[in-house]
């Protein structure tokens, strides 16, 4: 713990946690001033009854005194000076039984209160170390998200610019026949579209994270935007030539939607489909309307994952599987930039999966308009 805490403060990778290493000093410091105070508290209990029999024995010592004196009448006199003497039948002088059951009472109630105190104190401090170590493992696995986003941006913009830099020099060097020629040319559009595509989603993250940013919808032909959507995908994803692609649609779904960000929302779960899918895995797409609602449904066979990451596969930078064995490229901001859109049309989005290895399936709902066609 103390080596943790020196490392922390000597080569912090975040200003935050030599915050952390400040305040966790200051609550040990506290817990251990209570753990003190309730151990002071009690021995003070004890002392403050050893102090008490040491006055009644006093006490007796005066009433004997008084009573060998033979002055007046000694009981009378006991009760007022005295009244927590009495003389039992022997004719001694002993502290009343109430009296020593009342200091008891007055001092476990004392020290209850101390240390019931304390323990409500301590347990605020214990709330805090513990909300500061939860709010430190968010910020550090934040950290680690954010260095893989920029280590997998950095693989998935080199990658085409790679291949399109390779593919000019070729074409500058040489002349193709036709045919060739043009095989070259679809591959660098395929590239080009990759690419854009990528930067299409960094600047709609980037907006989705401006503060005070809002979504202008306007009424939109939900199915007549999947289309296009699953169309420009589709030709990729033939051209690769690796997974299936079926798509089936009800026609005439209209909703208040964002068409372009609507499109980007269909596009990011086929392209995360098509990441963690075998190679010939079909992928199947459908847009319907019930109850009210336009459903859009993305399954496919593809790895899957465990039920306890359906919620947090949708966080920003969030990536399935461990970073020293995943083969799917991504940068984490696919599922998180379509739980944001579908949020601001007043949707919402599920992820679903039979556990790892059996494919997964993508909810996304959204309110239909009232002249949307019945199902």
């Amino acid at each position: 713990m103390i080596g943790w805490l020196r490392n922390a403060w000597r080569s912090p990778r975040l200003p935050f946690r030599r915050h952390f290493v400040i305040f966790a000093l200051i609550s040990v410091f506290a817990l251990a001033q209570l753990v003190w105070w309730s151990i002071y508290q009690a021995k003070e209990g004890r002392r403050l009854i050893e102090t008490q029999e040491g006055y009644w024995q006093q006490q007796i010592v005066v009433a004997y005194v008084q009573r060998a004196s033979g002055d007046g009448n000694f009981e009378e006199w006991l009760g007022k000076t005295f009244p927590d003497l009495e003389v039992v039948s022997d004719n001694m002088i002993q502290v009343k039984s109430t009296a020593r059951v009342k200091l008891n009472k007055f001092v476990n109630s004392r020290t209850r209160m101390f240390i019931s105190e304390g323990a409500f104190f301590g347990l605020l401090v214990l709330i805090g170390v513990l909300y500061m170590l939860r709010t430190l493992r968010e910020e550090i696995d934040m950290e680690h998200r954010q260095s893989v986003f920029l280590a997998a941006m950095s693989h998935e913009l080199k990658t085409p610019l790679t291949s399109l830099k390779m593919y000019v020099d070729t074409l500058s060097a040489r002349e193709f026949p036709p045919a060739k020629r043009l095989e070259i040319l679809e591959t660098m559009s395929v590239d080009l579209d990759r690419l854009n595509d990528l930067i299409d989603r960094l600047l709609q993250a980037q907006k989705v994270l401006s503060p005070g940013s809002s979504l202008p919808l306007e009424k939109t032909d939900i199915s007549e935007e999947t289309v296009r959507a699953v169309t420009e995908l589709s030709h990729r994803i033939e051209f690769a030539g690796k997974h299936r692609l079926n798509v089936d649609t009800e026609f005439g779904l209209m909703a208040m939607a964002d068409p372009r960000r609507w499109q980007l929302v269909v596009k990011n779960l086929v392209d995360n489909a098509v990441k963690y899918s075998p190679d010939g895995g079909m992928i199947d797409v459908f847009l319907s309307h019930r109850d009210g609602k336009i459903e859009l449904t993305v399954s496919d066979e593809g790895q899957g994952f465990n039920p306890d990451e359906a919620s947090r596969i949708f966080d920003r930078f969030y990536r399935i599987g461990n970073e020293d064995t995943r083969k799917a490229q991504g940068v984490g901001l696919g599922l998180y930039l379509v739980r944001e859109i579908v949020t601001s049309m007043s949707g919402t989005v599920a992820a679903r999966s039979p556990g790892p290895g059996k494919g997964s399936q993508f909810i996304v709902t959204i309110p239909a308009l009232k002249d949307t066609q019945s199902a």
